[in-house]
């Protein structure tokens, strides 16, 4: 009997990731660590409004970048502003889950550090690799007491972008 394909990205996370984040943040509980449930891929169309044709070509696109078909997203309500109307198709989206999530991160996270310049490294020759996350989903932990936050970005008086807990309302250098 065969044994059945496994991405690579899930197994090591499997044998290596998830026992240094154990150890790391001492969970005495294995189902207290963090573990990926889903990636949402999203591609707004704002020339759509004018265009039926780019909602077509950007749901063949996203299908060919996840490897799923996408469903076309409407808009909620209407803006007469930007000449939407409410159930206009605006944009599309895929969800990914198990092996096809960790099958996309690690192509995604392969191919932008096969890209990055020499340059975009950190002083210890680390790269970096940074998505855009959505404030409301974010908490790292406080410096104060070590608990779990909420991130908020605030712009400081040299005109910087800065990260700050919502709770406590201090700076959180990262």
């Amino acid at each position: 009997m065969s044994k059945a394909y496994e991405p690579r990205l899930k197994t090591k996370y499997r044998e290596q990731i998830r026992q240094k984040l154990q150890d790391q943040f001492s969970y005495s509980n294995p189902m207290m660590i963090p573990k990926l449930d889903k990636v949402v891929i999203n591609m707004g169309v704002g020339e759509a409004v004018s265009d039926s044709k780019k909602i077509k070509s950007a749901l063949v696109e996203l299908e060919k970048i996840a490897g799923q078909k996408p469903v076309a997203t409407k808009a909620r309500k209407s803006i007469a502003g930007f000449k939407l109307r409410e159930g206009m198709l605006i944009g599309c989206k895929v969800t990914l889950r198990r092996d096809r999530m960790y099958e996309f991160l690690d192509r995604l996270t392969n191919i932008a550090q096969r890209h990055q310049k020499p340059s975009q490294t950190d002083a210890g020759g680390m790269k970096r690799f940074e998505a855009p996350i959505h404030v409301s989903n974010v908490a790292i932990a406080a410096p104060r007491d070590g608990k779990a936050v909420r991130v908020g970005f605030k712009t400081d008086e040299h005109g910087r972008k800065t990260r700050f807990a919502k709770r406590s309302g201090e700076s959180i250098d990262v």
